[in-house]
């Protein structure tokens, strides 16, 4: 199992289903689009962003604005969760072959208790992942903190030894942060094997195959940062974001294929190495 292998079946599976994965694509940029224009407004009717000629500055940011933004945004949040589960389920079931109907990305809102797994076990994942930033977000902070300290927090007089430090330490950090959170990237497909399992069973699922892979996945990963990086500072860049997805949910179903492991045994102890 290699990064070319894995690409080169998503770019297979991708050609079979594109108008499923255009679909994607397109839910997926209207989100954002859709969410940046109501912060837009909001910013409007509340004074913060004051040009209508030109592209949007918030010249203030009044507490209204925080408030109704963070408001609009943690609604978003939690209704886009079950999509943000249909979609990962459709991408495990492509990965093995099968190219579902469109109708199933909107499966998990078939009931409260659905939604309610669903919320539940992302509040647990992205908890997980906070936990496990924190510690580098304490250090870069910290960093940050000290070199302005040493300025009088005037950073313009930062010699550019401080500077060149500064930046290792936060790219060394970002990057020690991802390996530790690299274990969790499987769990939102290994949740969609089996619904009715516990977040703390589908997170031990995450930790065991990304064990199994032997690397595959951080190395997925790094060979996809250079457009990851760039993806919340060049818009149509986001439209990247579906394929890389799915070449995720495709190196997992390539791990459970290469140790003969089922939807069942992965939550197992069965590795049957």
């Amino acid at each position: 199992m290699t990064i070319q292998s894995i690409n080169s079946k998503a770019v297979s599976m991708m050609k079979t289903g594109w108008p499923e994965f255009c679909f994607i694509v397109t839910i997926s940029a209207g989100v954002v689009a859709f969410s940046a224009a109501v912060i837009i407004t909001i910013g409007q009717l509340t004074g913060a962003h004051t040009s209508m000629r030109h592209v949007p500055v918030f010249s203030d940011c009044p507490p209204e604005f925080l408030l109704f933004s963070a408001l609009y945004l943690a609604i978003v949040y939690f209704a886009y969760i079950p999509l943000y589960y249909g979609i990962r389920w459709f991408y495990f079931q492509a990965a093995s072959g099968t190219i579902m109907p469109l109708a199933s990305l909107f499966s998990c809102y078939s009931s409260r208790a659905v939604i309610s797994r669903c919320i539940r076990m992302k509040l647990s994942n992205d908890l997980a992942g906070l936990l496990r930033v924190l510690p580098g977000a304490a250090v870069i902070a910290a960093s940050v903190y000290g070199a302005g300290k040493h300025c009088n927090f005037d950073f313009a007089r930062l010699s550019p030894y401080i500077i060149f430090a500064l930046t290792v330490v936060i790219i060394v950090v970002l990057l020690v942060s991802f390996l530790l959170s690299v274990d969790l990237i499987y769990s939102a497909y290994i949740f969609t094997m089996d619904i009715n399992k516990k977040p703390r069973e589908v997170l031990a699922a995450s930790k065991k195959m990304a064990k199994l892979g032997k690397g595959i996945l951080p190395r997925l990963c790094f060979s996809a940062l250079p457009v990851l990086v760039l993806i919340p500072i060049v818009f149509p860049m986001m439209f990247y974001l579906p394929y890389f997805n799915y070449t995720i949910s495709v190196s997992l179903r390539c791990v459970m294929d290469d140790k003969g492991l089922n939807d069942i045994t992965v939550f197992s102890g069965d590795t049957r190495e």
